[in-house]
């Protein structure tokens, strides 16, 4: 098996999510007092199990249908200005060439990534299957999200497979 490609897209993939995280914790951490985030804290009304479930079946949709324009239209203003739009498609299509569709996913877990500025930053976990990806049927996708005055927007998706 020719290694070549896939090593091509995971760096793609590793560069687009150190990005987005990148600037997401340089943003953050420039504003955390001396205080830990706690990590118990619950999550807002904003992300309910509907709410979570939407989020998730549109990014799924979206990726699944190849409708990169239309994914990159569900980011944060602020991420489509740090990330160019002809980069983020060409990682997209990088991507499905590796992992294919997201067939099924479920919600596991949150991470409450930092507060600045009246947003709130979380980090959504889900377990996805990958059944025709080169790499690994099992996978996790991770969506970061700010909540601030009732609305949710998407910083952005981080997909994964999982290799035992």
């Amino acid at each position: 098996m020719n290694s070549k490609p896939i090593l091509a897209v995971l760096i793609a993939i590793c560069t687009l999510n150190l990005a987005l995280t990148g600037w997401l914790a340089i943003d953050l951490h420039s504003s955390v007092k001396s205080g830990a985030i706690k990590e118990a804290a619950p999550l807002p009304a904003e992300l309910s199990d509907s709410k979570r479930t939407a989020i998730f079946e549109q990014i799924k949709a979206l990726y699944n249908a190849q409708d990169y324009d239309g994914l990159y239209a569900v980011f944060a203003r602020e991420v489509q200005v740090q990330i160019p739009k002809s980069e983020f498609l060409a990682s997209m299509k990088k991507l499905k060439d590796a992992f294919s569709d997201i067939e099924d996913g479920a919600y596991s877990r949150f991470e409450l990534a930092g507060a600045q500025g009246g947003k709130s930053y979380y980090n959504l976990y889900y377990t996805v299957r990958l059944p025709k990806s080169a790499i690994s049927s099992q996978g996790s996708l991770k969506i970061t999200v700010a909540v601030a005055e009732g609305k949710v927007g998407i910083y952005g998706i981080f997909l994964n497979s999982i290799t035992r």
